[in-house]
């Protein structure tokens, strides 16, 4: 306490001295981990708000991460980026196979997230078993989970909006700015216009997708990160049109065969390729425009088949993810927002 008292000089301070040592001894005796206090009091301030949120002030940003135990390495390797990164408050919520939930919440906190905010969703096979069908040789596309972002507004009922990254991403920029971004109109969404033609994925003569009256012109969405208003998505049956178009490709190959209508990512153009914003490009950096100069990208997507967790290429991108990713197994830290640790 006269340490404390020591670092005022005034005389007439030393009342003041002695409240102030009185109640940080209260805190460190009666807060069970007092490093977790500091964090809170130190990073919890800047609080982002959330347009879609009708009469709240504030609120957390909320990023959903899909995949199996494949995949577990990439998902908190993304995580870690994105706590670095940012001040703001952050929830996490990792959907996996159920069977695998509980190996991925010890996988957690046995590493360097387990300070941060999350939840584990289990997810079961039987909501889209039977009811899709892929034409593309990549087997990750051919997966239970890469449909899971259809789920969001089941799986997240009290969230109005929300995030959705591939595990395959690196955060670089600050996730509030994507969490901030302003939908236009009435979209349910912002992503990436990959500026090829969507053609390359979905089958224009197919008499389904001509009654749906998309232009031929248009072009493909990359639905690897995306912002969602969930209750847009909800008030629009955004879910019910993509299943109805997943159940249709089964029997009337509404989708190519190719990597560009496999997967969820044809399905999600027949649905919302009039109900989108176009995402910022440096908040999609898809893999062959990562460069050695990184310029203002602020989110590296490794949207190949090449994924970093397993490349054997030692690019600039590759190295910046490995040390994200050393980070997160080092169990003696603790990932705290803003640290800005690269």
């Amino acid at each position: 306490m006269a340490r404390i008292c020591g670092m005022f000089r005034q005389p007439s301070t030393t009342a003041f001295c002695v409240v102030a040592a009185t109640l940080i001894l209260i805190i460190i005796v009666y807060t069970p981990d007092f490093s977790t206090f500091v964090r809170q009091v130190t990073h919890s301030k800047k609080i982002t708000v959330d347009p879609s949120a009708k009469g709240q002030k504030e609120t957390v940003v909320h990023v959903v991460v899909v995949g199996n135990d494949r995949l577990w390495e990439g998902m908190l390797t993304l995580a870690t980026s994105i706590v670095i990164n940012t001040r703001s408050d952050v929830m996490f919520h990792f959907v996996t196979l159920a069977p695998q939930a509980s190996q991925l919440k010890a996988a957690i906190e046995a590493s360097a997230l387990r300070s941060v905010r999350y939840e584990v969703i289990p997810f079961s096979e039987d909501r889209v078993k039977g009811q899709y069908i892929v034409k593309s040789p990549r087997k990750d596309l051919d997966h239970p989970l890469n449909f899971g972002r259809f789920f969001m507004p089941e799986l997240l009922p009290d969230v109005c909006r929300v995030i959705y990254i591939d595990a395959d991403c690196l955060v670089l920029g600050d996730i509030s700015e994507l969490h901030n971004l302003t939908l236009k109109n009435n979209d349910v969404m912002a992503a990436l216009n990959e500026k090829k033609p969507a053609h390359l994925g979905v089958n224009f003569s197919n008499p389904y997708v001509k009654a749906r009256g998309i232009p031929r012109d248009t072009d493909i969405i990359n639905n690897g990160i995306f912002v969602a208003d969930l209750q847009r998505w909800r008030q629009q049956n955004i879910t019910a049109r993509l299943l109805y178009w997943m159940r249709l490709n089964v029997v009337s190959s509404v989708l190519k065969w190719g990597d560009c209508g496999s997967g969820s990512q044809g399905l999600m153009l027949l649905t919302v390729f009039d109900k989108y914003t176009p995402l910022p490009k440096e908040w999609n950096a898809l893999q062959g425009h990562h460069g050695k100069e990184l310029g203002n990208k602020k989110l590296l997507h490794w949207n190949g088949s090449d994924k970093p967790w397993h490349t054997k290429h030692t690019t600039y991108s590759i190295t910046l993810w490995r040390k994200y990713n050393s980070f997160l197994h080092n169990s003696a830290h603790l990932i705290i927002p803003g640290a800005r640790v690269l």
